[in-house]
């Protein structure tokens, strides 16, 4: 699959560990000679291959760091608006629906159109400046968004069909990565986890509420990528213990891993 920069999303219910999935995918494959990209810890170097980047360099040790940043979130912001304007009704409707969601849904949730744009420039950023051969892996991708895009305490906020014209307005992943666990497993690593701070207000019925509508968005999207897009899932049901992913390895990268 290698040559043109590639983009791998990872999909799963909060807690199935897609971050552990994609650390250990991205050491599995600088094992073998292929670097993958990740926001933000890279997103600067993206946004310096422009022409900005010499200019930048240039400068003291002291401000080429917060220039950088602001480098990134200009580029950024400018291409989510471009995307935004190639697609106003997609991207409008988006902004209406998250503008629509109950007042009661978790405030950090509401937000999540606002990190929607965020991803949607920092694709665009990639898709411009990645290299051949440069993998990014996405463990919050435009597969997974449909978690914090529909689903909440109150329930799955939107239809099938909604959801289903949210993924098909995306851009094509390479590889879906589903990372897979029980929700009953996923809601116990959440409570131990810091992202139970901002769940917490949920309660007990409301997490278990949540985890139950965010099944139905990723069988959704899951449903969505079978048909489109080539997916490999992977079991994370013991936390931890990562299956070994060499049949990811060798789709990203076309290279036979022994082993």
């Amino acid at each position: 699959m290698t040559a043109p920069p590639i983009v791998v999303e990872m999909l799963g219910l909060p807690g199935s560990g897609k971050t552990t999935v994609r650390v250990r995918l991205s050491e599995e494959l600088a094992a073998h000679g292929f670097r993958s990209i990740g926001f933000p810890a890279d997103a600067r170097e993206l946004a310096l291959r422009g022409w900005t980047g010499p200019l930048v360099r240039r400068l003291p040790d002291s401000w080429r760091g917060p220039a950088g940043w602001l480098v990134y979130r200009i580029w950024t912001g400018w291409l989510a608006a471009r995307a935004s304007l190639a697609a106003p009704n997609a991207m409008f409707g988006m902004y209406r629906f998250q503008r629509r969601r109950p007042s009661q849904t978790v405030r950090k949730a509401r937000r999540a159109g606002y990190w929607y744009l965020r991803h949607v420039g920092d694709h665009a950023l990639f898709m411009k400046t990645a290299r051949p051969g440069e993998i990014w892996l996405v463990d919050e991708g435009f597969a997974h968004r449909v978690v914090s895009l529909f689903a909440s305490h109150v329930g799955l906020e939107a239809p099938d069909e909604v959801i289903v014209s949210y993924l098909a307005a995306a851009p094509a992943p390479d590889l879906v990565l589903h990372v897979t666990a029980p929700v009953d497993v996923c809601l116990d690593r959440i409570r131990a986890r810091a992202v139970w701070d901002w769940l917490r207000p949920m309660g007990a019925a409301g997490l278990a509420a949540f985890g139950e509508a965010a099944t139905q968005a990723v069988e959704i999207a899951r449903r969505f990528a079978d048909s489109r897009w080539a997916v490999i899932e992977i079991d994370n049901a013991l936390d931890g213990s990562v299956p070994a992913l060499a049949e990811a390895v060798e789709r990203i990268t076309g290279t036979r891993v022994h082993g």
